[in-house]
Order: structure tokens, then C-alpha cells, then sequence
């Protein structure tokens, strides 16, 4: 088995003869938020269609590659707000030996004000389909902590793997903002789903939990900073991503970004008055693994609008 390929397997699978596949990393979590979180739903009350393309790890054979395409929009029954959305997500990686995973969400949120803010509760149903084919062995060659590699063969000799699972999954999240302020909390997984067993070991997924937070505040007339920050755990692993977005005329912005252990990013996004959005980002790997790619890419692209033409808005950058 390419030495590579064993690499790719360890951003995925735990040192333990129990392997935790993790959830996909992005550089603008911002955003992310309907993936991460359901409560996210009709934050801006506008109807919102996004995209996003990741290649992860240029120039390493068999690397990563995520895309997703997701669509969410508000509506009201009698007083109450409420939240609708779907998204698609595809991620594989892998050559000889590939995995490839297809899925499918719908998500609900319902809003309420409080405290002057406006708190969200929602919930995502999933369908997963993973594909697991081809010739090689499974390997980890990291620690626990994700700081140093280790050499550990969980299976001696190479395999064929034809292997094609689907299943359903939960997730719940909470978000609330308040002027230029947000923060929320998620959790994926919750029926922690088995993907792929034999007597050796198993392929699932674990619950993760998200934390995103950040506010945007004036610098000057035409000038505003966001910090923001977001965290990442399975009660075995954790990630944190922070940053900051240097704003101007809410319609330009250049920022920095810094993912604990992986890697150190730029991202660079306009903003249209008719309510378009595109972000780009670069991530230039430092951990042991990552440093030997030439980086990460990633492109997203969003529209919000009203049904309304006449009231039509535009989105804050705050949340990016």
C-alpha cells in the first residue's frame, strides 16, 4: 500500500481498533453554518442558494476533494418563524483504495425572540451513502492528539474492498444573534451510525460538537473588523479554527485564518448589492502531514433574495 494513500486514512480514522470517520474541515465556516448547524436556517430571513468546491492537498496523489450545493428559505405559520432547507454534500478521497461519501440533508429550524436577539432550534435528518472500493490496506500513522505520526498497521497485507452502505443520521443545533453579535452550537451524529464492520474493527461515525461564535464591530465609517471562531470535537479529537475579516463598505473583505495543528489561511470575498456572494480561500499546511502539500483550495458562491422583489436585501458579511 502508497504510503500516501495510509496517510489520507488517518485524518479519518482514530488510533483504536474502533476507526471514527470526522467530519469534512472548511476554511470559511461562516459560510458552512447549514452544515454544521440546522439552526442556522433563515438567519437573514432570505431565501439563500449556496456552493462550495474544496480540493484539499494539491499535489499529494489520491487527495481530498468536497463539494456541496445547498438551498434554505424562511416562511411563517400564523405568528411563528421558521426555517427550510436541503443540501447535497460529496467527499472522497483515496486511489487505489477510495472513499467516497454522498449525502443528502433536510433541515428545520423555528425562531423566537429573545432577549432582543433572535434565538433558532433545529433539527437535520440525513441519508448517507458511502462507497469503499478497491485494493489496499487500512493504516493509521497518527497519535491521538493528531501532534505526531505513528507507524501502526491495523491490517497486515493488502485487501479488496467492495463495500456500499447507506444510512440515516440526526443532528440538532442552537443559534443566536443579536445585532452584530452570534453564536451556535451543534451536535452531528447523534444515532452514531456504523458504516463498515468485521471482527477486527469498525467504521462509524462519532457525535461531533460544534461551537461557532464571532461579532462584527466598526472600526470607522467605512471599516469593520469580525473576529470569529469555531470548534470542533468528538470527546477524542478537537479542532479549533479562528480568525479574523477586515471589512469594507460591508462589500470587500480580506482575512486570515488558522486552523489548530493543520493549517494557516488567507481568504479574500465581494459582496453585491443584488445579494451575491463569492469567497475564496487558501490554506498553506504546517502539521507534519499537510506542510508536504501545496495547499488547500476553496471557492463558495451564494445568492440571498426576498420573494419580494420590491423589499429585496442583501445579506451582512458579519456572519463569513
Amino acid at each position: 500500500m502508497k504510503r500516501i494513500l495510509l496517510i489520507f486514512f488517518t485524518l479519518f480514522f482514530s488510533f483504536q481498533t474502533s476507526f471514527a470517520q470526522k467530519d469534512s474541515q472548511f476554511s470559511n465556516n461562516g459560510f458552512n453554518n447549514i452544515i454544521h448547524n440546522p439552526a442556522y436556517l433563515g438567519v437573514n430571513n432570505k431565501w439563500n442558494v449556496s456552493g462550495l468546491f474544496r480540493k484539499q492537498w494539491i499535489g499529494l496523489k489520491g487527495n481530498s476533494s468536497i463539494s456541496s450545493f445547498s438551498l434554505d428559505f424562511p416562511f411563517r405559520i400564523i405568528r411563528s418563524h421558521h426555517g427550510f432547507g436541503i443540501s447535497f454534500t460529496k467527499d472522497e478521497f483515496g486511489d487505489d483504495l477510495k472513499l467516497k461519501n454522498t449525502s443528502v440533508s433536510l433541515k428545520y429550524a423555528i425562531k423566537a425572540n429573545v432577549l432582543e436577539g433572535t434565538f433558532s432550534f433545529g433539527i437535520s435528518g440525513c441519508f448517507v451513502n458511502q462507497d469503499f472500493k478497491g485494493k489496499g490496506n487500512i493504516s493509521t500513522l497518527i497519535d491521538k492528539s493528531f501532534r505526531r505520526f505513528l507507524a501502526n498497521e491495523m491490517i497486515k497485507g493488502d485487501g479488496n474492498f467492495d463495500e456500499t452502505n447507506l444510512i440515516f443520521d440526526l443532528g440538532l443545533g442552537m443559534f443566536y444573534t443579536k445585532n452584530k453579535y452570534y453564536f451556535g452550537l451543534s451536535i452531528n451524529h447523534l444515532t452514531t451510525p456504523s458504516f463498515f464492520k468485521t471482527d477486527n474493527y469498525e467504521m462509524k461515525l462519532k457525535r461531533q460538537y460544534n461551537i461557532s461564535a464571532g461579532l462584527t464591530y466598526s472600526i470607522s465609517n467605512r471599516w469593520e473588523l469580525a473576529p470569529s471562531v469555531f470548534a470542533a470535537s468528538d470527546l477524542d479529537f478537537y479542532q479549533v479554527t479562528g480568525g479574523v475579516n477586515c471589512i469594507f463598505d460591508k462589500s470587500y473583505w480580506i482575512g486570515m485564518m488558522y486552523r489548530q495543528d493543520d493549517a494557516l489561511g488567507i481568504n479574500i470575498g465581494i459582496e453585491f448589492k443584488n445579494g451575491m456572494k463569492f469567497a475564496y480561500a487558501y490554506d498553506l499546511g504546517v502539521s507534519e502531514f499537510s506542510k508536504k502539500s501545496n495547499g488547500s483550495h476553496e471557492l463558495i458562491g451564494t445568492y440571498s433574495f426576498d420573494i419580494k422583489i420590491n423589499k429585496q436585501k442583501y445579506s451582512s458579511v458579519r456572519f463569513l
